[in-house]
Order: C-alpha cells, then sequence, then structure tokens
C-alpha cells in the first residue's frame, strides 16, 4: 500500500481505537449523542425510523471495523485494539496509555491487508 493508506490506517486507529475507549471509560459517546439528537428532532412515530436509529451506532461500529480490517488485516484489527486498551486505560494509568498506544502505532505501521495476518 502507499503512504496515504498507511497514514489512514494510522488514523483509523487512533479515531477508532483510542477515542472510542476514552469515550466508553468516561462514559460519553458523542456519536450516541448525536444519533439520539437527530432522533428526537425529528421525533417520527414511525416505528422503522424509530429502529433505524436504533441500530445506526452498532452499523456504523461494524463498518468501522470492517474497514479497518480491509485496510490492514487482523494486524490492523489488533493495533485497533491495542489503542482501545490504551483509551480505556487514560484515566487509571497515563504511562500504560502511552506505552500502548505507542505499541498500537508501532503494530499498525506493520498493517498490510486482509493477508498480513498474525
Amino acid at each position: 500500500m502507499g503512504s496515504d493508506s498507511g497514514l489512514s490506517l494510522r488514523e483509523l486507529i487512533i479515531s477508532f481505537g483510542f477515542l472510542e475507549g476514552i469515550w466508553i471509560a468516561v462514559g460519553v459517546d458523542p456519536k450516541d449523542e448525536v444519533i439520539t439528537f437527530f432522533a428526537d428532532v425529528i421525533g417520527s412515530s414511525d416505528p422503522w425510523l424509530n429502529f433505524i436509529f436504533k441500530i445506526l451506532p452498532s452499523v456504523l461500529l461494524l463498518l468501522t471495523a470492517y474497514i479497518v480490517y480491509r485496510m490492514g488485516g487482523m494486524v490492523g484489527i489488533t493495533a485497533t485494539f491495542l489503542a482501545f486498551i490504551a483509551g480505556l486505560a487514560v484515566i487509571y494509568s497515563p504511562l500504560l496509555t502511552g506505552l500502548l498506544i505507542i505499541m498500537a502505532m508501532v503494530v499498525g505501521k506493520f498493517a498490510r491487508g486482509p493477508n498480513s495476518g498474525i
């Protein structure tokens, strides 16, 4: 992959893994808040539309995980998981967070595609 793909994978590792871990550690997920806001603004009594707003966060999570897998294979998923754990640990241990995020970036650097496997 070219350098643009590598940069995109590192950005996905940080945004998807690390930031999602931080939001879970803090107890607020802005993505869910935005979706809830739009659902309240639309305020539809249509059950189909309400169902769409309920499953949208899960669909976005699965879509992002699929994109990480397509771009980096199992190595990319591993790097994302390390970044996620780093985000969870940010409140409890900044040193551990720093080590895990560095590990995630190093592992993410070696992610090449779905067949780059562990």
